[in-house]
């Protein structure tokens, strides 16, 4: 205030027309991780580099590793983000319930980051410690309904692996996935040459068309014939 005249402030980055830095948030591994799954679900997993990583938040590359200590345990570190959050269904619940609860949870969290899957395909970040939690709550169902241990473990990857592919298979299609196959693979097929397959084309077609290897009925499809399996085992 100078007399009377009250002085307006004018910011020198208004003038030259500079954005106000942000408060730099701490570094944290949380960040660190919190960052790379943004990046990954953004640009693929190859947008999620540390060069890049470094970039967006702010520092250099070198900072990085005072909280992971390589890029297998940056991606290890984004599975534990994403399995995290998984919600495990309680133990009172019958055990093929409890099963297929975490199957179609382990889905759904994939779903969310589509392209973070192949990390869970690699040998070297198959592994986060989440997938243990996840690995015992299936086990302790299995167990329940009198399957061996070996048997247990053998079922749980079928189903982990046939969660993975499906994904994988959904996300190369479009939202909805639903696709117009042209050419059409039946035309001037032989019927006499694949009878079976020319029998069904008609409904292979609309499975295509509908997106129904996408659909949550084909994903419940493919998990219940695991599952009868099992329930005959354990009988």
């Amino acid at each position: 205030m100078v007399g009377d005249v009250k002085l307006q402030t004018i910011r020198v980055g208004d003038v030259l027309g500079v954005e106000a830095a942000m408060p730099r948030r701490r570094l944290t591994r949380a960040l660190v991780l919190e960052t790379a799954l943004a990046e990954i679900d953004e640009g693929g997993l190859e947008a999620g580099s540390m060069r890049a990583l470094a970039g967006r938040l702010g520092v250099t590359p070198r900072a990085l590793y005072r909280h992971v200590s390589d890029k297998d345990d940056l991606l290890r570190g984004v599975a534990d983000l994403i399995l995290m959050q998984m919600r495990l269904p309680p133990a009172s619940l019958p055990w093929r319930r409890r099963v297929r609860e975490v199957a179609f949870e382990l889905r759904r969290v994939l779903t969310e980051h589509p392209h973070a899957v192949p990390i869970f395909a690699r040998p070297a970040t198959a592994a986060p410690r989440a997938v243990l939690a996840v690995t015992d709550a299936v086990l302790g169902a299995l167990r329940e309904a009198d399957v061996d241990v070996e048997r247990a473990v053998r079922t749980w990857y079928a189903i982990y692996n046939y969660t993975l592919g499906f994904i994988l298979n959904q996300a190369g299609f479009p939202p909805g996935g639903r696709i117009d196959p042209r050419p059409d693979p039946f035309a001037g097929i032989d019927p006499g040459v694949i009878p079976f397959a020319a029998e069904a084309a008609p409904y292979l077609r609309r499975f295509a068309a509908d997106g129904l290897f996408a659909a949550d009925d084909q994903y419940q499809f493919g998990l219940d014939l695991l599952l009868d399996s099992v329930g005959r085992e354990g009988r």
